[in-house]
């Protein structure tokens, strides 16, 4: 069990990632874990990161009907891997709901282009809404635009899979109380699809079940005492959390409400392909994926929209 360990906290309250990229300190030693498997041990050697990363992620879900995908925002590898797994859950006919990290204010924007033909225009009017025009903590990235398009054809494709925003302009005006209207937001689409699986797409933070036994400090050094997160206010409905991370590479992040931009990841050097790590009950998630590369992934505004 990890106790007194310290963790480096960026300064925005919109930067809800654990920090394993650009804060003032670099010292901090890796997350401890109680028990490694190596699922991915008999996979053949050409099998690519993104399959190997979906097959583990698929095997440990199982059969649990909330998922909570815990990411670092800014990279271009964590929305793919979940565009993946909803064509693989699709490919099984299961009704499926993304919920995303966007305030619901924007749900009337993401329903109309999932019901266009994605055409210039399209992605232009949905581009417009304040989420992609004022917020550029890596929630608005081109892989997330990517993400949506990708439910888009999948649903022109005949699967049953929708988007739900569960995050709340609203609740920035209420200090402490994001989390729980996150909590709110979920547990309603959950009641209003009971034959569906719901996969969240969210900050790490706020996807922790459980409370972090480690001291979270701030970027100047400052102790942060974190409210009740989203993840913790819906235990009472067993969801399964995950903890996305990168080996290497970069991604787009915000230490501050105007200082964000591409930042290294430093997250304990190269490792040939991902593993996934399952925790015990003193550790905040119930699992971890290390990627071995994440990507930054910049405003969709500002960039080409990324492939699939």
């Amino acid at each position: 069990m990890a106790v007194g360990r310290r963790i480096e906290w960026p300064m925005l309250a919109l930067m809800t990632a654990w920090p394993v990229a650009g804060a003032a300190h670099t010292s901090s030693p890796p997350l401890a874990v109680p028990q490694t498997q190596d699922l991915d041990a008999s996979r053949p050697a050409a099998e690519s990161p993104r399959t190997i990363a979906e097959e583990l992620v698929l095997d440990a879900m199982g059969e649990h009907r909330l998922v909570l995908l815990g990411e670092l925002h800014g990279t271009h590898e964590t929305p793919a891997l979940v565009a993946a797994l909803l064509s693989r859950l699709g490919a099984r006919d299961e009704t499926l709901v993304l919920a995303l990290e966007i305030a619901r204010q924007e749900q009337s924007a993401v329903d109309d282009f999932l019901a266009s033909n994605g055409d210039a225009v399209a992605r232009s009017r949905l581009l417009a809404g304040s989420h992609w025009q004022a917020i550029h903590d890596g929630r608005d990235s081109a892989s997330m635009l990517a993400l949506i398009e990708h439910v888009r054809r999948l649903r022109q494709g005949g699967r049953t899979v929708q988007v739900v925003l569960f995050d709340d302009l609203d609740a920035f005006s209420v200090r402490g109380r994001r989390d729980a209207l996150m909590a709110e937001h979920l547990r309603a689409t959950v009641a209003a699809n009971p034959q569906a699986r719901v996969l969240v797409l969210t900050g790490n933070i706020h996807a922790m079940v459980r409370s972090s036994k480690s001291q979270m400090v701030s970027a100047d050094d400052k102790p942060v005492q974190l409210p009740g997160t989203a993840g913790d206010y819906l235990a009472d409905l067993n969801p399964w959390s995950l903890r996305i991370d990168g080996a290497e590479g970069s991604m787009w992040v915000c230490f501050g409400a105007r200082d964000c931009g591409v930042r290294p990841v430093r997250g304990g050097g190269p490792q040939p392909r991902p593993t996934l790590t399952l925790l015990g009950n003193d550790e905040p998630w119930d699992a971890r994926l290390l990627l071995p590369q994440f990507t930054a992934s910049p405003p969709a505004i500002t960039s080409a929209p990324a492939s699939d």
